[in-house]
């Protein structure tokens, strides 16, 4: 009894040459991509371990510590040291004239030497309050002053002299931006501020009575 012959499909199996070809091949079309065969890409002009090559890599080096060296030198978004100490100087002769200048005005009115450093001599407000008497009798008429025994005085004293001395410069109709505040003068920061409430006072016309009979003092 013959039997028929069915023709049954191969199956090609993955181990054959056409099919690794054709599984291989796009791999190694990405392998290629993948490596340095990119666009603009240029081999080395000398190969690894070459004298060139190394002398190449001292070059790159050399640059590479000059620019590090540069960028230090003057970093970005800060100024060249040289010129911050030069505007530091000026800022200080700037501060020595104003200081100067402000223990004239306050000298020539009071008669009275008073320290080159002028600011903590102002801190407790009764130069500034007598001051302000001399320009016009009995504006400020309680001073809280010094004792012998407490050659200091209090924050509390000193704040009230300070306050009233403000008050009165205000009386004295002085722009409110030329007033000092009291940190200026306690705090011994605000020399521009206080010169210049200062400035404004001397531009009235002093009196030349004594004021020491109609001021009350108290320490």
């Amino acid at each position: 009894m013959l039997q028929k012959k069915t023709n049954i499909p191969r199956l090609r199996s993955s181990s054959s040459p056409k099919s690794q070809v054709r599984t291989s091949g796009p791999k190694q079309s990405i392998r290629a991509r993948s490596s340095t065969n990119y666009p603009g890409y240029s081999p080395p002009k000398h190969p690894a371990g070459s004298p060139q090559h190394a002398q190449f890599l001292k070059v790159l080096k050399v640059r590479k510590a000059h620019n590090l060296q540069t960028s230090r030198k003057v970093p970005t978004g800060k100024q060249d040291p040289s010129f911050t100490l030069r505007r530091k100087t000026e800022k200080l002769y700037e501060e020595l004239e104003l200081m100067e200048k402000l223990k004239e005005n306050i000298e020539s009115q009071l008669k009275m030497p008073l320290p080159q450093d002028i600011m903590p001599a102002l801190s407790d407000g009764v130069v500034l309050c007598h001051l302000v008497n001399h320009l016009k009798p009995r504006t400020i008429p309680t001073i809280h002053v010094p004792s012998p025994a407490v050659p200091k005085l209090s924050l509390a004293k000193s704040r009230r002299n300070v306050e009233n001395f403000i008050e009165a410069c205000h009386k004295f109709n002085i722009a409110g931006r030329k007033i000092c505040s009291s940190n200026d003068i306690m705090h011994e920061k605000g020399l521009q501020h206080v010169a210049d409430t200062v400035a404004e006072l001397v531009k009235l016309n002093p009196t030349k009575k004594s004021t020491s009979a109609s001021v009350k003092v108290t320490h």
